[in-house]
């Protein structure tokens, strides 16, 4: 959101919503940044996931995929079951000031992935969807097929199913 800042401890919003934010207004990202508010925190050990990652490669090509900024690209039209969700600070210049990580299964190969997104459409759509309680959810990355002004092919999540969570 450039030229505007969000508090996510309070939601204060100050500035001006920016076109990376989709010109949204103070108002709704208020609202959206109180649902982020519940998200809990990746507190996960960075590092760990890092040596996982490499540790769990299946070809000589996945030991730089811990570093790969594609993830969610390569992720695109893959139907996944998205189990949870965690939040970090963004130190991106521009955009949300946070970014999701996602927790989700590839369903064609039972595989766990994870990825993250700062996308606002897809991050609006996950925050309501744990905000909601309505978690894990079956859907797959839709992206655009041209690109925004800024350059961007903005993507959004196509929602396929909720599956019933067992109590």
């Amino acid at each position: 959101m450039a030229g505007q800042q969000v508090d996510k401890k309070t939601g204060e919003v100050t500035g001006q919503a920016g076109a990376d934010a989709g010109e949204l207004s103070p108002q709704v990202v208020a609202q959206f940044v109180e649902m982020v508010r519940l998200i809990p925190t990746d507190e996960g050990n960075a590092m760990d996931r890092i040596a996982e990652q490499i540790l769990n490669s299946a070809s000589w090509e996945d030991l730089d995929a811990a570093w790969s900024t594609d993830q969610t690209d390569k992720l695109v039209g893959v139907e996944q079951k998205i189990d949870t969700l965690s939040v970090q600070p963004s130190t991106y210049a521009g955009g949300l000031p946070f970014f999701l990580v996602v927790h989700a299964t590839d369903l064609r190969s039972g595989d766990p992935v994870v990825w993250s997104t700062s996308s606002v459409s897809m991050c609006v759509q996950l925050a309501k969807a744990f905000h909601a309680g309505w978690l894990p959810l079956k859907a797959k990355i839709v992206q655009a097929e041209r690109a925004s002004r800024n350059g961007y092919y903005p993507q959004h999540l196509q929602i396929l199913d909720r599956y019933a969570v067992s109590v």
